[in-house]
């Protein structure tokens, strides 16, 4: 029976890890995966400590240091640019035909010359370093009342620094103008002051926030020798703001501050039989968050016309 727990288990695991490739182009945010949400971290010495709590309180501490680096791949810098490229051609009207008819961006639209071309690029990276504080109190402590005997109270805070830095490039720059309220080059053109969103920054950006307050109320089921069995209800609180919508790929603390409301079970099951010497377990962690619906700033494009965010409008009859 054992063994076919763990047979359905790995098959289970190797079918949650199977998707069908997907890419999406043109898009104006991206919210990674924060670095705290990590049940392995979390739980890998935890919940020994929840069910095997000392002392007259009967309370466990736990101190969690984390560290989350991007890897680099083209895919990911095709998420923010058009057409399934890595670059893209950004031309006036007054280039040469190979520029001209080859263009991904009028170079107007941008306020650069009439005469400009140049190429852009993006290459996205990011890296999060915090700490995670967590604490879990048995209820035991303070009543002697049968029905929360089990019961325990959790608190959880993370705190992160977000770094994240789009790589803007520019390359084949010719064109370029020194004009009065003309933009030099595709730095400057993606970083207009009169430009209220989607700006693209040539520099890194971060920001440190404590990221939310999780309270979780958990029960033990079972706790026998090395068998473990127990299910938690959470609620997740956010601290840190809102995604800044001025530039593309701008940090996030978090789930860009989203209440959550989450359960979890969590199970143990003994392999061997001769524990005394050591123990080989099985450890599953079933773990589902929903998060509640919330409003945000977002620029978006006309439909089938990626990056007409950057168009220039006017107004029917106007000058």
């Amino acid at each position: 029976m054992k063994r076919l727990v763990l047979i359905a288990a790995v098959c289970f695991s190797f079918q949650a890890l199977h998707a069908d490739p997907q890419e999406v182009f043109g898009r104006s945010f991206m919210l990674t995966r924060p670095a705290s949400y990590n049940i392995a971290m979390e739980q890998q010495l935890w919940h020994n400590f929840v069910y095997h709590k000392e002392g007259p309180l009967y309370g466990a501490f736990q101190f969690i240091s984390y560290f989350q680096d991007s890897r680099c791949r083209e895919k990911i810098a095709r998420y923010f640019l058009i057409n399934g490229k890595n670059s893209l051609l950004v031309a006036g009207d007054a280039t040469e035909d190979a520029f001209l008819f080859n263009r991904d961006i009028r170079a107007e639209w941008l306020n650069l010359a009439t005469t400009f071309h140049g190429r852009m690029s993006v290459s996205p990276a990011q890296q999060q370093i915090g700490f995670t504080l967590m604490y879990n109190q048995d209820l035991k402590a303070f009543t002697d009342i049968s029905l929360f005997k089990d019961w325990a109270i959790g608190i959880e805070i993370p705190v992160t620094l977000v770094e994240n830095n789009i790589n803007f490039g520019q390359c084949d720059l010719s064109g370029t103008s020194t004009e009065l309220n003309v933009q030099p080059d595709l730095h400057a053109a993606f970083n207009q002051c009169a430009w209220k969103y989607a700006k693209i920054a040539t520099k890194k950006q971060h920001l440190i926030r404590p990221e939310k307050i999780k309270i979780t109320a958990g029960r033990e089921l079972m706790h026998r020798d090395f068998f473990q069995l127990a299910s938690s209800l959470s609620l997740s609180i956010p601290i840190a703001p809102h995604q800044d919508p001025e530039f593309l790929f701008s940090p996030v603390v978090g789930a860009d501050r989203h209440v959550g409301i989450g359960g979890a079970v969590n199970m143990q099951i003994l392999l061997n039989h001769h524990p005394e010497r050591f123990a080989w377990s099985f450890y599953l962690n079933l773990d589902g968050n929903f998060f509640i619906r919330n409003k945000q700033f977002r620029t978006y494009d006309l439909n089938g016309k990626p990056w007409s965010r950057y168009m220039l409008f006017t107004r029917s009859h106007s000058p």
